[in-house]
């Protein structure tokens, strides 16, 4: 399989990150953009707004920034979720590039462009859904082009290593879907 479900441990530590997140007193910032649409079909595709939390900014060659920037307070509290999720799935943990959780709502209904989020080094992606939605599948892109759609349920994790990815909104009735994703190796 193109990506690994993975066990939540549902720590306290997960719990109370999850319940801060979703509360009312989260802060949020608004992305105009998951990704240009520059080499995808418009008609297939969007430009998916959203609204996101940066706990640590990955580095980027693009941007001359060679180490990851600390972007906020649960810097802590996220690092401790990604060792945990991994360490229960017996999965080494060498290093994080990138924490943010995401917020998207539906605006149109097309997938997120597919995207790499770090084009320029080797990592894995791990995601963490922290609520309930409908619809609001995850595609992932074999090298080979095939697709591997997964639809998350509140609470399930998974990771992939380097590949594309388009992401679903959820259905119109849903409130938002969100999610906590961290890059690393």
């Amino acid at each position: 399989m193109i990506y690994q479900t993975l066990q939540n441990p549902l720590t306290q530590d997960y719990l109370d990150f999850k319940r801060h997140v979703l509360s009312e007193d989260f802060q949020w910032n608004y992305r105009n953009t998951t990704s240009p649409l520059d080499e995808f079909d418009r008609e297939k595709y969007t430009a998916n707004t959203m609204y996101q939390h940066r706990i640590v900014e990955g580095p980027s060659r693009n941007c001359d920034r060679p180490l990851p920037d600390v972007q906020s307070y649960l810097v802590g509290n996220a690092e401790t979720i990604v060792k945990q999720i991994l360490a229960h799935n017996d999965i080494q943990l060498n290093f994080i590039f990138r924490m943010v959780v995401n917020a998207i709502w539906y605006s149109d209904g097309k997938p997120s462009v597919p995207h790499v989020d770090h084009k320029e080094y080797n990592h894995k992606n791990l995601i963490v859904y922290l609520n309930q939605f409908e619809k609001g599948n995850i595609d992932v892109i074999d090298d080979d082009g095939s697709i591997h759609t997964y639809k998350p349920n509140e609470d399930d994790v998974i990771t992939f290593t380097h590949k594309y990815h388009s992401v679903h909104q959820p259905s119109p009735a849903d409130d938002r879907r969100v999610a906590f994703v961290a890059t690393y190796l």
